[in-house]
C-alpha cells in the first residue's frame, strides 16, 4: 500500500539513506537531485522546507523537495539549477500493471 507524507523539518539520517537508495534506483538520476546537492539546499532552507514523500511498504518510491518563498512553494532545486525533477523509482510503481501502452 502506498502512503505519502509531507515533511516540514530537516530530515533525519534514515530519510537521507532512503533518498540515496531511491536516487540510485531512480528512472532519471539527475545530478541536480543528488544526495549532497539536495541535502545542502535542504539544510540551507530548513526553515522553509516542505518535502513530499511516497513510500510503498518501507521503501521510498518518490520524493519532491519544495521551499516556501514568501507563501509560494517552489521546487527547491530551482534555487541553483534550471533543471528540476521529481525523483521517482525506476520500477514505475505509479503506472497501473493493467494499463495498455499508448
Amino acid at each position: 500500500m502506498m502512503r505519502t507524507s509531507i515533511i516540514t523539518t530537516y530530515p533525519d539520517q534514515q530519510f537521507w539513506e532512503a533518498f540515496a537508495d531511491l536516487w540510485a534506483n531512480s528512472s532519471q538520476p539527475s545530478v541536480f537531485q543528488g544526495l549532497h546537492f539536495m541535502g545542502y539546499l535542504a539544510k540551507k532552507h530548513e526553515n522553509a522546507l516542505a518535502i513530499y514523500v511516497a513510500y510503498e511498504g518501507q521503501q521510498m518510491k518518490g520524493v519532491a523537495f519544495f521551499y516556501n518563498d514568501h507563501g509560494v512553494y517552489k521546487l527547491l532545486s530551482e534555487i541553483k539549477s534550471d533543471y528540476n525533477f521529481l525523483t521517482l523509482h525506476k520500477d514505475q510503481w505509479f503506472v497501473k500493471k493493467s494499463a495498455t501502452p499508448v
